[in-house]
């Protein structure tokens, strides 16, 4: 795994990285002055760019369920100074999931342009000048709309640093907190009971499935497809239902 700054990103944006050969962890030092980039990329929706502009109120029309189809790369500037309390996060990676079909198609944030993608990891490149927790260099993840982006600002409250920028760490935010907000706080998930996890074998139901076996419940789950089967048997679920070829109902 390599991780942020490449050397080539590394004279890019002039930032040092040291390692140890005593150690797996990669340290980041700020440098005196980041050269940053006038210009990034980031995805847009175009539709709603070109909707809200001449057709405020017909926008919902326009949406489409083809993430392709509703969103295309511009480049926009990158505008500094930040502002007092933000951070500039350079992006590694960003989540892929059902939401971003969900938001092109006009399920979420209707008549209101956003940028696309909800779960990024990163490196801050830097930092506002009352922001004091952080630092430039530091592995961070975030959870907020526009993260498929080379760079993002975001308020520092929102960044949430982490030891190294893994890409495993992204599927940690929405997957990750959906299952355990559902399970231990509305569910209010205790020890010794069954769990039942529908659509057991993806992103949220294998962290459902985990966290419940964790707690010491018996889990059932259910999922469609034999590979799908024999992956939650691998994490120790005490009985699967391929509705494909066992009615659920019985």
């Amino acid at each position: 795994m390599v991780y942020w700054p490449i050397p080539s990103e590394e004279a890019k944006y002039s930032l040092r990285s040291s390692t140890s050969s005593r150690s797996n962890k990669i340290s980041f030092q700020a440098p005196l002055s980041s050269q940053l980039p006038q210009n990034f990329k980031k995805l847009f929706n175009k539709i709603l760019t070109s909707a809200l502009s001449l057709f405020v109120f017909s926008v919902v029309h326009t949406w489409s369920q083809n993430f392709r189809d509703a969103t295309h790369i511009i480049s926009a500037p990158l505008r500094l100074p930040l502002e007092s309390d933000q951070v500039l996060l350079k992006v590694i990676y960003a989540g892929v999931n059902a939401g971003d079909v969900n938001f092109s198609a006009g399920r979420y944030f209707q008549g209101t342009k956003k940028d696309p993608g909800f779960e990024a990891v990163g490196i801050i490149a830097a930092i506002g000048d009352s922001v004091r927790n952080l630092e430039v260099g530091t592995p961070a993840a975030v959870m907020t709309i526009g993260c498929y982006a080379e760079f993002m600002k975001v308020p520092s409250k929102q960044i949430l640093p982490i030891p190294r920028p893994d890409p495993e760490v992204v599927a940690l935010l929405t997957s990750g907190l959906t299952a355990s907000i559902a399970l231990e706080e509305l569910g209010q998930m205790k020890s010794g009971k069954v769990v039942l996890v529908t659509a057991a074998a993806g992103g949220t139901g294998q962290f459902a499935v985990q966290l419940a076996k964790l707690a010491g419940n018996k889990v059932v789950a259910t999922c469609g497809g034999k590979e799908k089967a024999t992956l939650l048997k691998e994490f120790g679920v005490d009985r699967v239902i391929d509705y494909k070829t066992e009615d659920i109902k019985t």
